[in-house]
């Protein structure tokens, strides 16, 4: 029983852990496309 426990709160942790790693990923793709937007808009306030 307590192993099944054990494998419960492991899967559990490894959904979180991949959640979390599909946000980070998400997050740093919409980073990459955000920046060149970004320095454009500063770019263009610049003149």
């Amino acid at each position: 029983m307590q192993l099944q426990n054990l494998l419960t709160s492991l899967k559990r942790l490894n959904n979180s852990f991949y959640t979390m790693t599909l946000l980070f990923v998400c997050s740093l793709s919409l980073g990459y496309l955000a920046a060149p937007a970004v320095v454009f808009i500063f770019y263009v306030l610049a003149i």
